[in-house]
């Protein structure tokens, strides 16, 4: 059997693709395994994922393809056109069975015209998304790294799903000796809220002032403005000493034999890959209670984790760490942690749970393999949306690429009032797709922070003057800090994908 594993991302290195090179590393070794790369606007393939492909001696090639790992960002349009192309590699290839990562829409329509089985691997999504689950584009069988994302796309979906952890990246723990003198943790990610890093600077920082020796290193791409604050803060606060920031790092290895602890601070997470890493390494793990790290960690069985999200919440889990390795008691920890690996996460385990899977796919394939889901929207309404799109003035390849979801709020939202917050530039293109798509729909006003006046032609008010239960709607048209806008809008009563859109 030959199996083609289609990647994430054209720039950089995601978690999730990482994990599934991963995986096609592990069953190159039962079949004939084809990674695909995908490639940017130049035709150019990410440059890490072929450096791990030629590491591990794993044929691959590139194509232009795209993903999403939230249904709104699906591109259907770019899905068709990467469907041919997907078609014409698979019957070059002899292509038996796609297995791929996020929502690959143009590998799923390319797999069922050529009538092969596709798995895909998704991880976390609200589960509010769904609303959203517009048209027959979806997976029929599907893969994830922990049960609770696995049961949530099997309710709201009746996908087939498998939980399969993370593999190792070695076939042992290399161990290391447990210093007593102080404590170096490690974290790993690209800077952005949701992985949390400000909070562990401020845990790090509250422990040494405390009196515990702790320092922090921190690698992953910090060119955001979320990683700029956090640059900002360890400057203003003189913790240079303490914490470090490296960026990414292509090699991870020294790191993780330099580091006593790992340390995940998340606050949405599916099973972080990095935790296992770490636990091959022989580091204590920290972690936050996110998703499905509690379905296998345990506090002060085989790991620590902290009792909420907060600064204070974790330095408490670094504290009770920190006494655990000075009076012994963290060996009777990573005994456990040991055998918490071996069951879970070792390469033979994690060979055979995939190949399970892989034969129960084909097998009820064999059986049934043109099952399909009800559409609500078709192709020609996304289309149709597209033509409207454009013949107002937009030319905006990311607003074009949405069509799919505009489409969707045009089955879903009626006639109402509704405030968009944000009056800049995706302000302006939420009052034309508002006109184009959602025609009965009345904007009552802009809602902005810093601008004042009007905006073309509705009234700017700031957000504590707006009557928010007045608006059937409140659609957020900006990109920067929109998960807190959500946060502080779910926290007076209002719902996401039910009162709060995200436009465009």
């Amino acid at each position: 059997m030959k199996i083609a594993y289609f990647l994430d991302i054209p720039k950089g290195l995601g978690g999730a693709g990482n994990v599934l090179l991963e995986q096609a590393k592990l069953m190159s070794a039962l079949y004939e395994a084809l990674v695909i790369i995908p490639c940017n606007a130049d035709g150019e393939i990410n440059p890490e994922y072929e450096r791990r492909c030629k590491k591990a001696h794993i044929r691959y090639r590139g194509m232009a393809y795209s993903t999403a790992y939230m249904i709104q960002n699906i591109d259907l349009l770019n899905s068709w056109k990467a469907m041919k192309s997907i078609q014409k590699m698979a019957i070059e290839e002899k292509v038996d069975f796609f297995h791929s990562v996020q929502l690959n829409i143009g590998a799923e329509l390319a797999a069922r015209e050529l009538g092969i089985p596709h798995l895909m691997n998704v991880y976390q999504l609200r589960k509010e998304e769904f609303v959203l689950k517009y048209m027959d584009i979806f997976p029929r069988y599907h893969s994830c790294d922990s049960r609770m994302y696995c049961d949530v796309w099997e309710k709201y979906l009746g996908a087939e799903t498998c939980c399969i952890r993370p593999s190792a990246i070695l076939p042992y723990i290399e161990k290391k000796r447990k210093s007593r003198t102080g404590l170096k943790i490690l974290m790993l990610g690209g800077f952005a809220k949701r992985k949390n890093q400000m909070t562990a600077i401020k845990a790090v920082e509250k422990c040494n002032y405390d009196g515990f020796k702790i320092e922090l290193t921190i690698a992953g791409d910090v060119n955001s403005q979320y990683g700029q604050k956090c640059k900002d803060y360890i400057k203003e606060r003189k913790l240079n000493e303490l914490i470090h920031i490296v960026g990414f790092q292509t090699d991870i290895i020294p790191l993780l034999r330099s580091n006593d602890c790992y340390l995940c601070a998340s606050t949405e997470e599916s099973f972080p890959s990095s935790i296992v890493e770490a636990m091959t390494y022989d580091l204590t793990i920290l972690s936050t209670p996110v998703a499905g790290v509690p379905e296998l960690l345990k506090d002060e069985v085989n790991a620590y984790l902290s009792s909420g999200y907060e600064a204070k919440d974790i330095a408490d889990c670094i504290r009770r760490c920190f006494y655990a390795y000075q009076d012994g008691s963290i060996k009777a920890i990573h005994k456990q942690a040991e055998a918490l690996w071996n069951e879970n996460f070792s390469v033979p385990v994690v060979t055979r749970q995939l190949d399970e899977y892989y034969h129960h796919i084909l097998s009820d394939f064999t059986k049934c393999p043109k099952r399909r889901f009800e559409d609500k929207i078709s192709g020609s309404t996304v289309k149709q949306v597209y033509m409207r799109l454009t013949h107002v003035g937009i030319e905006d390849e990311y607003i074009l690429s949405k069509c799919c979801y505009y489409a969707c709020l045009g089955e879903i939202l009626k006639c109402g009032k509704a405030y968009i917050w944000g009056a800049g530039k995706y302000g302006k293109y939420a009052k034309q797709l508002l006109e184009a798509v959602l025609q009965g729909i009345e904007i009552i006003a802009y809602i902005d922070r810093i601008k004042t006046g009007n905006y073309l032609g509705i009234p700017i008010i700031h957000p504590e003057q707006a009557e928010l239960q007045k608006a059937d709607y409140i659609f957020i048209a900006f990109e920067q800090g929109k998960e807190q806008a959500i946060a502080d809008l779910e926290e007076k009563g209002f719902g996401y994908n039910r009162d709060i859109w995200l436009l465009p």
